[in-house]
């Protein structure tokens, strides 16, 4: 009855720590996964800046595409490192620390691409008011405080 016992619990450790695995790479994939969705945004907000950067300044547009290329280089500097650790155990600390940045700079992304989509917009109304002869107010992009850093 012992032996069966401690087969028991071999077999209990043995699960354990199969499933921890698996823990750890689905925890990882949802750190990539909100990074890949964050890099989507950042994609999006820089197409419309594309698609009216003639309706900007040079100084507006350079603006944006820098916010934009900030977030981005960020967020692909943790896909990186999010695909070196796949597979691996890491600490609980790390993970949590790195799910934060995960969704820091998913917030900032989605801030920026709100921020652009605002941008754009005022500037495609400002354009279609003065085609019709109304006085456009001269747009400015909002004030830079979405990036985390």
């Amino acid at each position: 009855m012992e032996t069966l016992v401690a087969l028991s619990n071999i077999g209990a450790f043995v699960v354990q720590f199969a499933s921890l695995g698996q823990a750890v790479t689905s925890n990882t994939r949802r750190i990539q996964s909100i990074l890949e969705d964050a890099h989507q945004d950042v994609v999006d907000a820089t197409d419309l800046v594309i698609d009216v950067q003639y309706l900007m300044t040079k100084d507006m547009s350079k603006k944006l595409y820098d916010l934009c290329d900030g977030i981005r280089f960020n967020i692909e500097q943790q896909l990186e490192m999010e695909a070196t650790r796949t597979g691996f155990l890491i600490s609980a600390k790390r993970y949590k620390t790195a799910l934060a940045n995960a969704k820091a700079e998913a917030k900032a992304a989605k801030a920026a691409k709100s921020k652009i989509k605002t941008t754009t917009q005022s500037l495609q109304r400002a354009e279609n008011d003065s085609r019709e002869g109304h006085s456009a107010v001269p747009i400015q992009p909002l004030a830079d405080d979405t990036h985390s850093g």
